[in-house]
């Protein structure tokens, strides 16, 4: 038992590591892929590679398609959530580094945050907005000052909507 219990550890750190490794070079993908493709086009290699490779364990019969009367809902969330996500980042991506855009997009859990103190009356300990104000004013410094000069980028707003 100690030996499979293992062997689960090591694949499960060599998929923490390859989804490290791809998911943090994706920003430099996007913006060598934007060098040949709109942003549009690019979104749709993106879809058609993903669905390719999700088509596999549907036909397989390892991952169950949700009941048909789900899939206006389903649509909908995919064209709000991955679409609008998609689409930000990438024009944003025409105008900001990649790493602007990883860290804005990094900032995700901290603006969670501040929607759950705005909505859900959630409380942040005094730390814990300390954390946030700095984050947000990082978030800031890297976004504004991403070049050899200071100025603001109006696109970069779309990786915060991202």
């Amino acid at each position: 038992m100690n030996s499979a219990l293992h062997k689960t550890d090591a694949l499960a750190l060599w998929a923490a590591g390859l989804t490290l490794v791809v998911w943090s070079s994706s920003y430099s993908a996007i913006t060598y892929a934007l060098q040949g493709f709109t942003p549009g086009e690019l979104i749709l290699l993106r879809f058609l590679f993903a669905s390719a490779c999700f088509a596999v364990p549907v036909f397989m019969g390892l991952v169950k398609l949700p009941p048909r009367r789900d899939w206006p809902a389903v649509v909908l969330l995919g064209l709000i959530g991955n679409v609008g996500y998609q689409l930000n980042l990438c024009y944003a991506m025409t105008r900001i580094s990649p790493g602007a855009a990883a860290v804005v997009i990094g900032l995700v859990p901290g603006v969670t945050a501040v929607f759950a103190m705005l909505r859900l009356r959630e409380t942040l300990g005094r730390r814990a907005i300390f954390g946030l104000l700095i984050a947000f004013a990082g978030t800031l410094l890297v976004t504004v000052g991403s070049g050899h000069e200071i100025h603001f980028e109006p696109l970069a707003f779309l990786a915060f909507v991202a």
